[in-house]
């Protein structure tokens, strides 16, 4: 039985897989499709936060302040891997969304608030992208 080793190159990640071939041509593509499928969600969790008006405001900070604020991601980092992984483990159980959990433990008021508080905030980060893409 032969070996295939995957690396998966993604920018600042680097990943490395074995898969181990018989001859049979679809197990092994199943292997690949399954990686993917692990790594898919990870991915797009990832590079979520840089969008334009992100990247403006990164170059602007490290412009500003250099490496001063660097100590921040130490404290950040763990804290968005946790929201991610809870948020996803609520969705694999529940196979709800975020406001018909929120309806079901703390009632429509509730979810119309959460909801529309999280439209305005996606309205204005659609708008500052804009902004960022434009180059305002």
């Amino acid at each position: 039985m032969s070996k295939y080793k995957i690396k998966l190159m993604i920018p600042g990640f680097s990943f490395k897989y074995t898969v181990k071939k018989s001859l049979n041509k679809k197990k092994f593509k199943h292997e690949v499709k399954k990686l993917e499928r692990e790594f898919g969600p990870g991915v797009i969790t990832g590079g979520a936060d840089n969008d334009p008006a992100g990247i403006v405001t990164y170059t602007v900070a490290g412009a500003k302040f250099g490496y001063s604020l660097l100590w921040i991601l130490v404290l950040c980092t763990p804290i968005m891997i946790i929201l991610q992984e809870m948020a996803a483990r609520l969705a694999l159980v529940k196979r709800k969304g975020l406001s018909s959990i929120i309806k079901e433990y703390y009632g429509k008021k509730a979810a119309v608030f959460v909801m529309s508080v999280l439209l305005v905030a996606n309205i204005a980060t659609i708008g500052a992208d804009i902004a960022g893409i434009a180059g305002v």
